[in-house]
Order: structure tokens, then sequence, then C-alpha cells
């Protein structure tokens, strides 16, 4: 019987590998634009644009760059990074929102809150980096304000029994699309259900955007979504179990555990730790997270990569919080599933490097590291 042998956890490499990735799925045609749809099993093999690139990726893949980076020490990908920086400045509209250009494979122009929970993140990270970033504060203070400016505020409750004044902030956006010609049309809408736990994945960075500026209009945002969603939202249960999107309730319960740890509220903590951990319930022993809670038989579900992340956040957020226990879950989602993920091996993926570009699409290296 041959013995297994196994690959040792080496996170530098693990980052080296993902700084190659960031620097080569960009289009250098439009300033190292990402590309989100990557189709190794294609043949030839292909990557393509698509709107999600100048929405959600601009912002994420400028974190994780600036991230990888730090941890390897070095030069390379700062140019890239700068690639991003520039496409994050560009394409901002009325209430502080951040659209996307209008390029030959989008659609309708529109911002989602669900994505600005990407992009306040990345100016989050700017702002870290140089306090002294005077656009990246501007955006970052301009896109709070604005979205605080579009809540409907919840302020009284009228009930059979009478009237009574809410006593603490309830904010919800009316919808979770808002278009660029033409603002909230209420006919209209992403079609992924559940407006109150993906609209709410903003409220970490919101926290964070608090510590980072003393934005109080942002603790106030942050303070207000948390109350809807675990009040009139009826999105959890009294066990904080709930129906639908793992990575954005997973996001939303480190948001809830910072913001108790910032304003000292013990019931935001309790909150996220009980949503972690009944979705740490659905997970298995040794780091797979599903990407959807009670939709399909559990036989049926997938993992995405993402949910790993929010897990990773979540537990780092209780360890900070006190509960020292969950440093086990987070070695067990990097090294178990979140290195897993990561494709190391490319000889499968079949290339045409002389087939021309295409509308959006690339053919060339789609199999180099």
């Amino acid at each position: 019987m041959s013995s297994q042998v196994y690959e040792k956890f080496t996170p530098l490499h693990n980052a080296k590998l993902v700084l190659g990735y960031l620097t080569s799925m960009v289009d250098e045609q439009e300033d190292n634009l990402p590309y989100w749809l990557i189709l190794p099993h294609k043949k030839p093999a292909e990557a393509a644009h698509c709107r999600v690139d100048d929405a959600e990726l601009v912002g994420s893949w400028y974190e994780a760059i600036d991230a990888v980076r730090k941890m390897l020490k070095t030069e390379e990908g700062a140019a890239v990074q700068q690639s991003f920086y520039r496409h994050l400045m560009k394409s901002w509209g009325e209430h502080g929102l951040r659209f996307h250009e209008p390029y030959p494979w989008t659609h309708t122009n529109h911002s989602s809150f669900h994505e600005m929970g990407y992009i306040l993140p990345a100016l989050n990270r700017m702002l870290e980096n140089d306090p002294g970033d005077q656009e990246a504060e501007s955006r970052a203070a301009g896109l709070v304000r604005g979205m605080r400016s579009l809540v409907i505020e919840r302020k009284v409750r009228t009930f059979w029994s009478g009237d009574y004044e809410e006593q603490e902030p309830l904010y919800e956006f009316p919808n979770d699309v808002y278009l660029q010609d033409g603002g909230f049309e209420l006919s209209r809408h992403t079609g992924r259900g559940e407006q109150a736990i993906r609209n709410a994945i903003v409220l970490h960075s919101l926290v964070r955007r608090y510590e980072i500026a003393g934005d109080e209009a942002a603790l106030d945002l942050a303070t207000g979504i948390a109350n809807h969603l675990l009040g009139p939202s009826r999105y959890f249960n009294y066990r904080m179990e709930f129906f639908g999107h793992v990575h954005s309730a997973g996001w939303v319960a480190s948001g809830l555990v910072r913001l108790g740890r910032v304003t000292g509220k013990e019931r935001y903590i309790k909150a996220g730790k009980g949503i972690y951990d009944y979705i740490r319930s659905l997970s298995s022993s040794f780091g797979w997270v599903p990407e959807y809670a009670q939709w399909h038989p559990p036989h049926e579900e997938h993992c995405e990569t993402c949910c790993i992340k929010d897990m990773i956040e979540c537990a780092n957020e209780l360890i900070l919080a006190g509960y020292e226990e969950y440093w086990e879950d987070m070695t067990l989602f990097a090294r178990n599933q979140l290195v897993e993920n990561q494709l190391k091996v490319s000889s499968y993926v079949v290339t045409d490097n002389t087939r021309a570009d295409e509308a959006g699409i690339t053919y060339r290296e789609i199999d180099k590291e």
C-alpha cells in the first residue's frame, strides 16, 4: 500500500499563486480590468468580461492584491494595483454611489447596495494605507452619506393596539438596485431576493469606516441596518437560523460582531456568534461551508469560496471578542478548504494562444499561473 503524502501548508506560497492570478487574469487593453468569467474547461479555454468585472471585482481584487503584496513584501503587482485604484475612482454618480463604465458587454447601468459592500472596504484599505488620500476620503464619505440619504427610516410602529415610537434607529433600503438613469424603479429588482441580508453586507465596512475616520454617519447607518436586520426584517429566528445566502449572512455576522465590539453592545456580538454557529452546524468537520442554507438538499449543495472568506473573517472577529476557541476553525477553513480550492495544476487546460481577442474575450495563456 502506497503512503499518502500531504502537501505542506505554506501560506506565502499560496499568496504568491494568488498574486500570479490577480496580475495575469486582467485585460491590459482596458487598464488591467479583471476578468471574472474564467472557463478553463472550454476548448480552447477562455476568459470573458461581464458587468461584475467593473463592479464587485475592482473592489475585492484591490483588497486582495494589497493584502498578498504586503504578505510577500514585494513590489510585484504594484502597477496592477494602481490600475484597480484608477478603476475604483471612476464611474461615481448621484448619492455617492459607484456605478460602472459603459463597456460593450454591460447592459443597464446600475448600482446595487450589495456591491457597495465591496467598494467601501477597498476605500477603507486605501485610507489605511494613506490617511492623506483625499480622493478616497471624499468617495468614502460621500458613499456613506449617499446610502444614508436613501434608506427608509422606520420611526413609528403603527399597530391595531396603537402607535409606538421606535426607540432605536431602523433603516432599510427601498430596493436592491439603483438605476443610473432613473434611481429607484420598483418594477426592477436584481431577482436575487433576500434584500434585507444582501443589502446589509456593507455593515462590516461601515463599522471599519467609523474606526478609521471617526465617521458618525457610518456608525449610525451600521446601527440602523443592524437593528432592522435583527428586528422587523424577520430574517433570522430566535436561534439565528435562516434560509438563504450563506455568503451574505456570514459577512453580516462579522459586521455584527465588530459593531458589538466597537459599541460595547453585547447583543450584536451574540447575534453574530449565533449566525456563525448556525452556519458552522451546516458545514463539514473539515471546513467545507454550503453556499446556501436550507435551499437545496445537502447532497446538491456547493461550497462557495466567498463563504470561506466570511467564516475566516467572522471567526477572527469572534476571537477578538474573546472567543478564542475559534482559532481551530480559522485553521480548518484556511488549510482544508481555502487552500484546497486553489487551482495549482493547469496541464488539463487547452489553450490557443494564436487566437485573437474578440468582444471582451481572451484566449491567451489561460493555463498560466
